[in-house]
């Protein structure tokens, strides 16, 4: 018996032909649930899986249905909804594919979306475009917030170039004062296309976590106004600071040569990056982001620092 004249995405065509939005919501709900059930792969790739079961063409009907239920207040609907455009919010997240971390990018995406539907109680125009910017908008929140950069640069995808300049920048000496930083920030602000305050107040922000970053380093000196115990305590227990990731820990007590039963070396950001098998930006990510909640009074009073 040969394949001739049989329908090779079943599914697709049970989505067209829904009669109503009950079947709609069985099917799409079974088509999700089947793809995050795999395992091995990440969220993005179960996101995939979920866009290639969705009808190329969806006629009007269907997405109306899914509209009128999450107009009505069913969080179905919404979430029916964000389904059957997950394709544009795919794309969008893509434009940020050099983040290492898809899947809390994607998460965010998704979230943003259904935010944007709670906040709209009327049908909205062309879902796949409105989905893509809010997507864009929603993940670039989040990466400026995560990472301490300018929203506009992460938005114009300029924030790895800023970055790499004003590395490079406070290399040369990371405790100038501001006068001396005022010319640079003035030449990114023109070079990028950003404001002079978004450009100082990010340059000072590094500046703040590079001499956060020394001090820490110096506490396993002899005569350190901070105690090193207290130190490998809140690097190495879990409990102590809950906000690290494991994977900034690690880079953490290499930075700075502390581990939970002795103290080493130092280490530069690109022996970390061999030691783990990562890049030097990604090991100066996960740093920053671990100085960064080091630095919150919640901790650094710990510390016996002025925050």
């Amino acid at each position: 018996m040969t394949n001739e004249g049989r329908n090779p995405y079943p599914i697709q065509q049970e989505i067209i032909h829904a009669p109503n939005f009950e079947t709609l919501y069985s099917i799409i709900s079974a088509v999700e649930q089947s793809q995050l059930e795999r395992s091995g792969v990440g969220l993005r790739q179960q996101y995939k899986g979920i866009v290639d079961a969705m009808p190329k063409y969806l006629p009007k009907e269907i997405n109306d249905m899914a509209e009128n239920a999450s107009i009505s207040g069913d969080p179905r609907g919404k979430k029916v909804l964000v389904l059957l455009n997950l394709k544009s919010i795919l794309h969008a997240a893509e434009q940020y594919s050099d983040d290492e971390e898809q899947d809390d990018v994607l998460q965010v995406g998704v979230l943003a979306c259904l935010e944007l539907l709670d906040r709209h109680k009327e049908p909205l125009i062309n879902y796949n475009q409105k989905f893509y910017n809010t997507t864009e908008n929603g993940i670039a929140r989040y990466i400026a917030q995560r990472d301490g950069f300018p929203y506009e640069a992460v938005k114009e995808k300029k924030h790895k170039q800023l970055q790499e300049e004003v590395y490079a920048f406070l290399d040369n000496n990371p405790t100038m004062p501001f006068r001396d930083i005022v010319p640079f920030a003035d030449h990114l602000s023109e070079k990028f296309g950003l404001t002079f305050t978004s450009i100082a107040d990010y340059i000072l922000a590094q500046q703040d976590l590079a001499q956060w970053e020394q001090t820490l380093i110096e506490s396993r000196e002899e005569g350190s106004k901070i105690d090193i115990n207290i130190v490998r305590k809140m690097l190495c227990d879990p409990v102590e600071v809950p906000e690290l990731r494991q994977s900034e820990r690690d880079v953490l007590q290499m930075r700075f040569g502390i581990y939970p039963d002795y103290s080493g070396e130092s280490m530069t950001t690109r022996e970390i990056g061999e030691k783990l098998g990562k890049t030097i930006d990604r090991v100066r990510q996960l740093e920053e982001r671990g100085l960064r909640t080091l630095r919150h009074p919640q901790y650094s009073y710990k510390l016996r620092i002025a925050r």
